[in-house]
């Protein structure tokens, strides 16, 4: 275990954020402790001439600590406006309008009462608030609390308040439009051209819109153990950013320009998600494989990992409490510490002759490693455990990437051959009839979940950690093998240098 997080120091570095986030979020008096502590060390780790890697990490380690300190300082201030009314300014950054009333999340822009810059969920009555608007109303403010406090403050929200009076003004937010005027675009096209029930379905896939599920659906999707599938993250970036690459990749070898297609790739998609937790760990995580392509560094996807989560938890302390977040970092480090390496030993060794086999064996262990490691979230989210996730996962899991890769490919297409367009969502329709059948139908059955105690996730914990220690361990001894071998065809051929060179002195 230890020389594995020494291998990979960014990833050691996002599990401290992690406990520094939960830290913060509970006990803040106590981040002045550890920030004195990783000041020592860090002053030890230059004393010492420490790698610089770990340096590195010592220095993102305090930089955490203060932005948290910084998080929660600001929290408390902003509490203490609870139960006031005020006239602020404010851009609107994302909105859904229900019957009667819009709830909306606002960034205040001025204010004599509010700090500008401050994030806020708003709920207007008889009033269609729109996403790049700048308006001016009456704010009845309230702190956050309970089980929403959590979740709100993961995504930087730290008040709540009904407005009134409100007054849109001139100015626009022309960024903001932009990207929800894409956003419009794909649920006109994918509803127009599919069925409602599947449409739902395809808008979740591809941008994470997950409002226009129906309550029995959503509740299948939970019973069936299917959650982490429909949470636009890097599964999903993994496969629309393989689509662009293997699109290009015949015609361009250029790496800067290879690197710089994943680049915009991910950053328009993340911004498409509307830079959501889990779309930002997943798009650092790209970001920094591209700029490794770009500067030819070798990195593990560990590492990459590592630094897109840490640097997440930096912006963002306390997104360690998004659900869609934990469920991507966890699904994504299940794959890669569990399910990579298992799959090379097994094709490695040629254990399964049939490709056919060693896919379907494949698909089972990645389903089963993703399952595993978010089970502790899932359990703790929904108090339940689905029995069926692995098989309704692996059923669904080859339709999605069809899904996906077919309705990027016809939103694309759309604007300018928008009949091929219509035969390219009538497959997607199919498809997604096929999955949404296979999710009712497992969500649907009497066993398929089972109620638990919030304490069995800590059992959970445990087997992913047991787990992950058996892994760590099995890496090391490949790697002392490797070098075993290494050593001894370097002793073999040096052996045999000196016997010819003897050879040819004699002679």
């Amino acid at each position: 275990m230890k020389d594995y997080l020494a291998k990979r120091p960014m990833l050691l570095c996002s599990i401290i954020c992690c406990f520094i986030s939960v830290v913060g979020f509970y006990s803040s008096k106590s981040l002045i402790l550890y920030g004195i502590l990783t000041a020592i060390l860090i002053g030890g780790l230059f004393f010492y001439k420490a790698k610089p890697e770990f340096i590195f990490v010592g220095v993102l380690v305090f930089v955490m600590i203060l932005s948290t300190v910084n998080i929660t300082a600001r929290t408390k201030n902003l509490s203490k406006l609870d139960g006031l009314c005020c006239t602020a300014e404010a851009v609107v950054v994302q909105t859904e309008n229900k019957n009667n009333y819009s709830v909306a999340v606002v960034e205040i822009t001025e204010s004599n009462t509010i700090p500008s810059g401050s994030k806020i969920n708003v709920y207007c009555y008889d009033e269609t608030l729109k996403v790049g608007d700048y308006i001016n109303a009456d704010f009845n403010l309230s702190k956050i609390e309970n089980s929403y406090k959590a979740s709100s403050y993961s995504n930087k929200i730290f008040l709540t308040a009904n407005i009134s009076d409100v007054s849109v003004l001139d100015k626009k937010d022309d960024l903001l439009i932009f990207f929800e005027d894409i956003r419009n675009y794909i649920r006109k096209t994918i509803f127009s051209n599919t069925d409602y029930a599947e449409a739902s379905t395809i808008t979740a896939l591809v941008f994470g819109d997950k409002s226009y599920f129906t309550d029995n659906f959503y509740l299948s999707v939970k019973r069936a153990g299917v959650a982490h599938s429909m949470v636009v993250s890097g599964m999903h970036l993994a496969i629309i950013v393989s689509l662009f690459t293997k699109s290009f990749e015949k015609f361009i070898y250029n790496k800067f320009i290879r690197g710089f297609i994943i680049l915009a790739v991910v950053i328009i998609l993340t911004a498409v998600c509307g830079f959501t937790m889990s779309m930002f760990r997943a798009g650092g995580t790209y970001i920094v494989a591209a700029l490794g392509l770009m500067l030819d560094k070798d990195n593990t996807s560990e590492n990459a990992l590592g630094t897109a989560t840490s640097i997440t938890l930096i912006i963002s302390p306390f997104a360690i409490f998004n659900v869609g977040f934990r469920l991507s970092v966890l699904s994504t480090f299940g794959i890669l510490a569990v399910a990579i390496p298992v799959c090379d030993y097994i094709k490695r060794n040629e254990l399964l002759k049939l490709k056919i086999s060693q896919t379907i064996l494949f698909a089972f262990i990645i389903n089963i490693s993703a399952t595993l490691f978010t089970m502790p979230t899932l359990i703790n989210t929904y108090g339940e455990i689905s029995l069926v996730s692995v098989i309704a996962n692996l059923m669904i899991s080859y339709f999605i990437t069809l899904i996906l890769c077919l309705s990027v490919s016809g939103l694309i297409i759309n604007p300018f051959i928008p009949y091929i367009s219509e035969m390219i969502f009538s497959v997607c329709n199919l498809l997604a009839k096929l999955v949404d059948s296979i999710i009712e139908f497992f969500g649907s059955l009497s066993f398929s979940s089972v109620k638990v105690s919030k304490y069995v996730s800590l059992v959970s914990i445990s087997v992913i950690l047991i787990l992950f220690h058996i892994m760590a361990r099995v890496k090391e001894q490949e790697e002392k093998i490797k070098r075993k071998l290494i050593l001894e065809k370097i002793y073999k051929e040096a052996k045999t240098y000196k016997s010819k060179r003897y050879f040819n002195i004699k002679k």
